[in-house]
């Protein structure tokens, strides 16, 4: 069975908002990626939006994230600063690729997604900031940046399942509780 990639262009979702309406992609059973081109407002994903669809793979810019999907297991942000966007904890998100371009990331980004496990940051970033992967449970695997220079405070708090870490050369401050 084959498997396909879609390209999300804006001039397919109703503008200004950007809204992915409940069961948009209903149906499209051989999907694996989605990405999401850029546009002038953020995406925002109704719950249901992706509901007999067979995509867990996302790639999208941060600054066009207005909401998470709910089918993503693995999601890969582009470039752009990553924002807080509330809660996270029901989500299937495993697999989080944060690539070279992203600028930052902010407090709480993927605070409690209790499904993710595998985290790379690639980016530019110089810190991870305070309670950025807090408590992600499953969370065993985290590949860093050697341009990380900070670990904010309870950045990796109550991550029951993260074994070992390997910090760059650059890393100049751990902050409080940072990995308790």
């Amino acid at each position: 069975e084959k498997v396909y990639s879609l390209i999300v262009a804006p001039s397919l979702v109703e503008e200004p908002s950007m809204v992915i309406s409940i069961k948009s992609f209903d149906g499209y059973t051989t999907l694996g990626n989605i990405t999401f081109e850029p546009s002038e407002s953020p995406y925002i994903f109704n719950e249901g939006a992706f509901e007999n669809c067979t995509a867990t793979s996302f790639t999208i810019d941060a600054s066009l994230l207005g909401s998470i999907p709910t089918t993503a297991e693995t999601l890969t942000i582009t470039s752009g600063d990553i924002k807080y966007l509330g809660t996270t904890r029901n989500l299937n998100l495993k697999m989080l690729i944060i690539r070279a371009e992203v600028s930052s990331i902010e407090e709480s980004a993927f605070r409690e997604c209790n499904s993710l496990s595998s985290v790379s940051v690639l980016a530019r970033v110089d810190k991870i900031g305070s309670y950025t992967f807090y408590k992600c449970p499953k969370l065993t695997t985290i590949e860093l940046s050697s341009s990380i220079k900070t670990i904010g405070q309870s950045a990796f708090a109550s991550c029951t399942s993260l074994g070992q870490i390997e910090l760059g050369s650059n890393v100049t401050s751990i902050e409080k509780n940072a990995f308790k």
